[in-house]
């Protein structure tokens, strides 16, 4: 009894040790972030996930171009994505953040020429500050690492 229950425990953790290597992180270097906001008189804005907007919640591009792949993103809705070498995005309300979720997905047809693995990060719901705060943000260069 004794030896058939730990050959189960055995081929328990086997499983799971390769069933998470088929997740393995990957890094990306030199991609370009943007910020937006949600829509203006938009009191309760959802991401393209279907959760309602959050500060932390980022938008990527499609894994294909077209309309039609609103809420197929490049990254799985849920994964992680962390900045490298310790930076931060500062987001108004007193944010400083370094690690956020996929939960959205934007510039459907790549007409900004952004890069492939582009990341948008949500800047709060719409107001003065947060749309001047996203505007001002501009087009930055940040290497992160996808943790699925």
């Amino acid at each position: 009894m004794k030896k058939s229950l730990f050959t189960m425990l055995i081929s328990v953790v086997l499983a799971f040790t390769t069933s998470s290597a088929a997740f393995a992180d990957t890094t990306y270097t030199n991609q370009d972030f943007t910020a937006y906001t949600g829509a203006s008189g938009d009191n309760s804005p959802v991401f393209a996930s279907g959760n309602g907007a959050y500060i932390g919640g980022i938008a990527v591009h499609p894994s294909s171009w077209g309309s039609s792949n609103w809420n197929k993103p490049t990254y799985r809705f849920g994964a992680m994505i962390v900045l490298n070498n310790n930076q931060r995005i500062t987001i108004p309300g007193g944010y400083s953040l370094n690690t956020f979720i996929v939960e959205d997905t934007g510039d459907l047809n790549n007409a900004g020429k952004l890069t492939y693995r582009w990341i948008d990060v949500y800047f709060g719901k719409y107001n003065s500050t947060t749309h001047q705060a996203a505007i001002n943000f501009g087009k930055k260069k940040f290497s992160y690492t996808v943790i699925s």
